[in-house]
């Protein structure tokens, strides 16, 4: 398949809608149409995320497995890392925040640092979230808060691989994400992560950045965002599905989680 040169900074192939440049960021919004999906592989000059935040689409990067993004999805991307959208249904829309210079956050800052981070960070999803919202609200305070919102976005790069961290923390960080609609039992996380259920208690907030039931609540508001989006569901289905006892609990959560009301969201 053919490869595109690379783009320069700030563009991508989707229909640019808005963008804002910092002093260490290019922050923009880019929407995707059915019939303008880009059918060949391309690059960008710098590292970006990616925040699906409209719409679903299909992509591919240059070992040319398929996968889905949908809405409430964040995505990293190295620099020259080759990547093409397939299709989108209907069309899509995107937050993408693009680091101009890497060597800013930290000097001694890997490709695969950066992938891991972003991956396993639960609050990305908020704050591409509050960045959103700042872009939408645009006046002259804007640029100095899309540039401190993404340091805060980008601030926890590196900060695990400069301590040890014990192997439990992944296993207990895979199984909480994949079951997230569960209730647990300490009993439960500590056969779980192979560790006695005092060592869990004392160690959660350190390891995870957050108490557990913080983290578990995040986990249900990140699963809400794709059913806003992508149902028919009713705002108080939502509620239900993603574990939460009624409406106002569950718009309690999303407002301290996002800075959004979920009907705000709802109609961006």
């Amino acid at each position: 398949m053919k490869f595109i040169k690379e783009l320069d900074e700030g563009n991508y192939t989707g229909n640019l809608l808005n963008k804002v440049t910092t002093a260490n960021f290019i922050v923009s919004t880019t929407q995707y149409l059915q019939s303008q999906c880009e059918t060949r592989l391309h690059a960008h000059k710098n590292p970006h995320i990616c925040f699906l935040f409209q719409g679903t689409d299909i992509e591919s990067r240059e070992n040319e497995l398929s996968y889905t993004r949908k809405a409430g999805e964040i995505f990293f991307y190295d620099a020259d890392e080759p990547h093409r959208t397939i299709t989108t249904l209907k069309s899509s829309k995107n937050l993408n925040a693009e680091i101009r210079d890497v060597s800013y956050l930290k000097t001694e800052l890997s490709p695969s640092d950066l992938r891991e981070t972003i991956e396993t960070n639960i609050h990305k999803n908020f704050l591409s979230l509050r960045i959103l919202e700042e872009m939408y609200t645009y006046d002259d305070i804007t640029p100095l808060s899309l540039e401190i919102l993404c340091l805060e976005l980008f601030h926890n790069w590196g900060i695990e691989r400069s301590r040890f961290v014990p192997g439990w923390v992944g296993l207990l960080r895979n199984y909480l994400n994949d079951n997230w609609q569960n209730k647990h039992s300490l009993s439960d996380l500590s056969k779980i992560a192979g560790i006695h259920p005092v060592n869990i208690s004392k160690n959660f907030k350190k390891y995870f950045h957050c108490s557990y039931g913080q983290y578990m609540r995040g986990l249900r508001i990140r699963e809400s965002l794709s059913l806003i989006k992508n149902s028919e569901m009713s705002l108080t289905q939502v509620a239900f599905e993603c574990g939460f006892s009624d409406q106002s609990h569950f718009t309690r959560n999303f407002k301290i989680f996002t800075g959004l009301l979920p009907k705000q969201f709802e109609r961006i």
